[in-house]
């Protein structure tokens, strides 16, 4: 029998009126590590507060989004005697980690999901006019490993003018993915692309806040960016992103096998 190791809260908070609508508000409670290559002040995992700002581990994204949500719907009921809506939260463990179970839970509940007039994702954001935004839509994502096995065991890197090593061999093929302006090489990835159409590149060019410039200051960014133009920055598509590789000592040919894991990020279609 297979355990479930990912646990998701689900309440739900019902108004009295028969023709209520339903408003689902999705988050999730997990964090990615806080790895020893980033640098924090203090510990990650214990909440502290400097200058007005809290700090810690997933308080953006997205523990912080799950309080101010309660603490909203806790503040309209202290004051008002019913619910205008039907409103759910589901609160997974496991987003940050490909969602696992997530679609054992939701098979098993459907039944509190059908019907439901609006779903909410996880966070929202202030543009630099310090204006509430709302996205319509969000990118998708599929994950892969890619691994190369050269030799039955790792060499002495002497033997490197002769012996094809898996690092060079996976740098190769990384390279042959991907062109020097971001454009995805793979052979009809683009085919079935859903372009945006008219009215929704008009609402982008209208109203969307997020520019290069901004981008390279919030990072900090040392290497250009792959589109600097405002209109194609902001028109982007699909993305394919490397996200890690695997170390190994510096005076061998790595030959048992070498791994990267990749990302790449879907748009409609």
């Amino acid at each position: 029998m297979r355990v479930i190791r990912h646990p998701l809260s689900w309440r739900i908070f019902k108004s009295s009126r028969p023709n209520a609508k339903t408003i689902i508000f999705y988050n999730h409670y997990d964090t990615v590590p806080a790895d020893g290559d980033q640098v924090w002040t203090e510990d990650p995992f214990t909440l502290s507060v400097r200058d007005g700002i809290m700090y810690g581990r997933g308080v953006d994204d997205d523990k912080g989004h799950i309080t101010a949500r309660l603490s909203a719907l806790r503040k309209y009921m202290q004051h008002h005697d019913d619910l205008p809506v039907n409103i759910s939260f589901i609160m997974e463990g496991a987003e940050e980690s490909a969602s696992m179970d997530l679609d054992k839970y939701l098979e098993k509940h459907a039944d509190k999901l059908r019907g439901a007039d609006l779903l909410v994702w996880e966070q929202g954001t202030k543009n630099a006019l310090e204006q509430l935004e709302i996205s319509g839509g969000n990118k998708g994502i599929v994950t892969f490993d890619a691994k190369v096995k050269s030799a039955d065991v790792d060499i002495h890197s002497s033997y490197g003018g002769i012996v094809e090593s898996a690092p060079w061999y996976l740098i190769q093929a990384l390279t042959s993915l991907r062109a020097a302006d971001g454009r995805i090489l793979v052979e009809g990835l683009y085919d079935e692309v859903q372009e945006p159409n008219e009215r929704e590149l008009a609402l982008v060019e209208t109203y969307a806040q997020r520019n290069p410039e901004e981008i390279s200051q919030i990072y900090g960014l040392e290497l250009p960016l792959l589109q600097e133009e405002r209109t194609a920055f902001l028109k982007t598509f699909s993305s394919l992103n490397q996200r890690s590789i695997s170390k190994g000592f510096s005076q061998v040919i790595k030959g048992k096998e070498l791994k990267r894991f990749y990302q790449q990020r879907l748009v409609p279609s």
